[in-house]
């Protein structure tokens, strides 16, 4: 099989970004009078499929936007009547690129303002409308050439050449300044993917049916991007398959070694007994993690909770998931103790906000981006959901959920949502650097090597984190319960 050369997947991506935008394809420029209401305005998208309209202006200028989004906040937030004209809710004027320019200039566009949308016009006159998806559709060709490599694997050492076909898209993605949760999205499908066709290739059909194969932790939010230690599961239907599930996990987590995914440090892996089991002893497994609150039955809880079924018989994971949400969300003191961990690692920033790295050890100076920002934003979340009954695992789709719940409000979500961003920017960034120098160190930064408006940047995404801290101490209580 033939792979891709080094730098070419890196060029590719280049010269598909330098295509003009009016070859994209784009939505139709549907225009409606600024009079029209929003009662109209919904029913015209709903009528047409379409997400927004454009608004042309009562004066004749430029012309504005309206999405479905902004019609629902309206109207739910209770400040606006359907017969409010659409005008009071658009957004003028719309963010707009001449048709000549290239798609990257549109995704720099994307990735500066936040927009979801951009107002193509040619000569003045509107010419369609570009999503953003659309740029990550055209991407998405290279992520289906390594898809096609993994399908098309017959052996799991056919595997190999596309795993390393994965990286270069990374970093190739990473280099064109991609938005990260999009990368994150990009990678976490096709190492996702991996690990199936892995399973697949491994599991005899009759047991195949009988097992979920689980992705845990970061991999089961999809939120790992480069690839990391394996920390799966399997769940059995019953016991009748356990000795033969037991071997499969032991070839399984082998081959997920030979092609590059090293061992779980804490055993959290299908070669491990104590993490293949029926539905039955899962469950009896849960309702002991929940009676004895210990720091490792917690930490159980949460990979467990944030698990996703990669192959097999997902609902066999569902049964887990819902039984997770009976015993925990009506349970305060519980859910209290749960949330603290988001809480209890030290604030990466000292007096006067100012940055502060480690005092000793091996990272001595250094900031470490996870315990000081990651953890906190991803296990708050995660709280949050198990409190909510929020079956999705991702961290910014549980905080979409959390904001349209208004649990948080939409300044404070957008908040938390750029401090992920960041810091996930970052750790994807110091991954790639110690990745090429042969190291894998992806947590920790060194504040100095950070010019004034990085820095700044820093402090503000960790003060935001700081601010999210003390939310979750005031939401659960926990000075009042002596946590």
């Amino acid at each position: 099989m033939t792979t891709t050369a080094p730098g070419s997947t890196r060029a590719s991506i280049r010269t598909l970004l330098m295509l003009p935008v009016r070859e994209a394809r784009l939505r139709p420029p549907l225009t409606v009078p600024a009079s029209h209401t929003l009662r109209q305005g919904a029913r015209l998208m709903d009528q047409q499929g379409v997400a927004f309209v454009l608004v042309a202006a009562e004066d004749g200028g430029a012309l504005g936007i309206a999405t479905g989004t902004d019609l629902r906040r309206a109207v739910l937030a209770g400040d606006r009547a359907p017969e409010t004209p659409l005008a009071e809710v658009a957004t003028f004027p719309a963010m707009a690129v001449d048709g000549e320019r290239s798609l990257l200039d549109a995704l720099l566009l994307f990735n500066r303002h936040g927009f979801e949308r951009l107002l193509v016009e040619e000569g003045g006159q509107p010419l369609g409308v570009l999503e953003a998806g659309e740029i990550l559709r055209h991407l998405a060709s290279h992520a289906d050439a390594v898809s096609l490599q993994i399908e098309a694997a017959a052996h799991v050492r056919d595997l190999a050449p596309a795993h390393a076909s994965l990286l270069r898209l990374i970093a190739a993605l990473a280099a064109e300044q991609v938005r990260v949760d999009h990368i994150a999205r990009e990678a976490s499908q096709l190492t996702g993917q991996v690990f199936a066709r892995v399973f697949d290739l491994l599991a005899p059909p009759e047991l195949a049916r009988q097992v979920c194969f689980v992705a845990l932790g970061s991999e089961g939010r999809g939120e790992q991007i480069l690839p990391t230690d394996q920390d799966n599961a399997f769940i059995l239907r019953d016991a009748s398959c356990r000795d033969e599930a037991l071997a499969l996990g032991r070839t399984v987590s082998a081959a997920l070694l030979e092609l590059g995914y090293p061992e779980c440090p804490g055993d959290i892996m299908v070669r491990n007994p104590e993490w293949v089991m029926t539905v039955e002893e899962l469950r009896h497994k849960v309702h002991d993690w929940v009676a004895a609150p210990s720091e490792a039955n917690l930490l159980n809880l949460a990979i467990l909770l944030d698990g996703h079924a990669l192959a097999g018989d997902a609902s066999l994971l569902d049964a887990a998931r819902t039984l997770m949400f009976d015993l925990c969300a009506g349970n305060a003191t519980f859910m209290a103790r749960f949330a603290q961990g988001a809480v209890r690692f030290p604030s990466a920033l000292g007096w006067f906000n100012r940055l502060v790295g480690a005092r000793e050890g091996e990272h001595k100076g250094r900031i470490d981006l996870k315990k000081g920002g990651v953890f906190p934003l991803v296990h708050g979340l995660r709280a949050l959901a198990l409190e909510e009954r929020i079956p999705v695992t991702g961290s910014l789709e549980r905080l979409a959920v959390l904001r349209d719940r208004r649990v948080l409000s939409a300044a404070f979500a957008a908040e938390l949502e750029e401090a992920f961003l960041v810091l996930t920017r970052l750790r994807l960034e110091a991954g790639l650097a110690t990745a090429e120098a042969g190291g894998d160190d992806r947590n920790h930064l060194d504040p100095q090597a950070l010019n004034r408006l990085e820095a700044d940047l820093l402090t503000a995404t960790f003060q935001s984190v700081e601010n999210f801290k003390s939310w979750l101490r005031q939401h659960y209580r926990m000075d009042v319960l002596g946590l």
